[in-house]
């Protein structure tokens, strides 16, 4: 089976699982990326995503990342047939990731944004998406499971206790959001669309070639230790729709 039809039926599949049906055919589901079956395109249009998550290092909890190519690890004949990576190298790791960062290399206007993800718990994953023009526009204090709430600095040499200012966005802030109920160890998946981007109306992303859309996965991130239990997962075949 080609490339195109495997990735249009998974992402029917995809559709179904999220109740979102679009009025276009099974032929056009990745939209535009789907005509003459240029994947090149589709690879080119984006950077390597990343995945950040909290690690622990001489026992002290720090800020790590990991990238993935999208060619290798997130859509390609092995992920589509059997939800799976042909060489370790490429294996999307289990962690608790906190944000999924997609970087845009060309301006698109999409549609929807699709992932498969699994975890080793039985989990309700909350997600919320923000769309940043560039890095220097992205949080850079993100706040971990394990981040500390203050710190103590010292004024007029005497050490005072201060909260700390983490700058992940708020969720009044975000452009698309979504939730999955996902079994242990089985591949679930949820879709981002209809976005309420700054400056446009009519319900898609618009991304400029330095774009940058973070997925944050609430669960795991440090604001809502109280409230959600954390989420260790991985991911497989990201799915954009472009117009």
């Amino acid at each position: 089976m080609a490339l195109t039809k495997k990735i249009s039926c998974l992402f029917s599949i995809v559709l179904i699982l999220a109740l979102i049906v679009f009025s276009t055919g099974c032929a056009t589901d990745l939209g535009t990326f789907s005509e003459d079956n240029d994947y090149e395109e589709y690879y080119n249009s984006f950077g390597a995503v990343e995945g950040l998550f909290e690690d622990k290092k001489d026992g002290q909890y720090i800020g790590a990342k990991l990238s993935y190519d999208v060619k290798n690890s997130l859509l390609n004949e092995e992920t589509v047939d059997n939800m799976d990576w042909d060489k370790d190298e490429y294996v999307v790791q289990t962690k608790e990731y906190v944000y999924i960062i997609l970087p845009f290399e060309r301006a698109m206007v999409l549609e929807s944004v699709a992932l498969f993800v699994k975890a080793d718990i039985d989990c309700d994953m909350h997600i919320n998406a923000f769309y940043f023009q560039n890095e220097a526009a992205a949080p850079k204090k993100i706040k971990y499971l394990h981040s500390p709430d203050t710190e103590t600095i010292i004024i007029d040499d005497e050490p005072v206790e201060v909260e700390i200012v983490y700058d992940d966005p708020a969720p009044i802030d975000r452009i698309s959001y979504a939730t999955v109920s996902l079994t242990k160890d089985e591949w679930g998946s949820f879709i981002l669309s209809n976005f309420r981007q700054e400056g446009y109306d009519d319900e898609n992303l618009h991304t400029g070639d330095d774009g940058l859309l973070y997925i944050r996965i609430e669960n795991n991130s440090g604001h809502n230790v109280s409230t959600l239990p954390s989420c260790p997962f991985t991911f497989i075949d990201l799915l954009v729709r472009k117009l």
